[in-house]
């Protein structure tokens, strides 16, 4: 994975940090204030719907707990950079994780902020880009798809899953290939392991459950 860093000038991280801010806010991206230990000041909320989709409190939370394990230590001499004054500003390719474990690419930029001891950090992430769809909001899953995702999920034929759930051959039909629609797939074991990936199910199930917060 590449691993582009730049150096801004000096005395331009805190207008850097407030450009992002704008740019953050404007554009739906993912921003948040960080003390020098890494951990959320206070987040926006693209980043709190990103990263905690159960409204649970971020601030707190290191950074670290945002991102995989293989990208903390590339992403930690950065930071050291920062905080040695040797940059004010880096962008870093990095693999970010939400709840559940579930993983996706993203761009970090981290910002020092002049005659502060805070960081600003923006995350831009690869949807529409061959990274992982967002299915938060609009696009949650009524209760019936729910349902037979599940079944899906557990490797149950429609016939089983009509018979299951009460509802026709054509029921189950019609809702596994809207859903297979709305995450640009084609077939059932490209339909599960995308859910999978988008962090649908709760990790430690079986049979998979769709977690509350992705269900209308």
């Amino acid at each position: 994975m590449p691993t582009p860093a730049a150096a801004g000038g000096a005395g331009r991280g805190d207008e850097q940090a407030d450009f992002l801010g704008s740019l953050a806010e404007s554009s739906g991206l993912c921003m948040a204030r960080l003390d020098r230990g890494l951990r959320v000041v206070r987040a926006n909320g693209f980043f709190r719907r990103q990263f905690s989709p159960s409204a649970e409190d971020l601030r707190g939370r290191s950074l670290y707990d945002f991102l995989h394990p293989r990208v903390h230590s590339r992403v930690g001499y950065q930071f050291r950079y920062l905080a040695e004054g040797r940059r004010t500003w880096f962008a870093e390719r990095v693999v970010a994780m939400r709840p559940g474990a579930a993983e996706f690419d993203g761009a970090l930029t981290g910002v020092a902020r002049r005659g502060s001891t805070g960081i600003t950090v923006l995350l831009k992430t690869a949807a529409g880009e061959g990274g992982e769809r967002d299915v938060v909001g609009d696009d949650r899953l009524s209760e019936v798809s729910a349902r037979v995702l599940e079944r899906v999920a557990a490797g149950e034929s429609n016939p089983e899953i009509a018979t299951r759930l009460r509802l026709s051959k054509q029921g189950v039909e019609y809702h596994i290939g809207t859903m297979l629609r709305r995450f640009g797939v084609s077939n059932r074991a490209a339909l599960v392991s995308r859910a999978f990936t988008a962090g649908l199910f709760s990790g430690a199930e079986w049979p998979p459950h769709v977690l509350p917060q992705y269900i209308r």
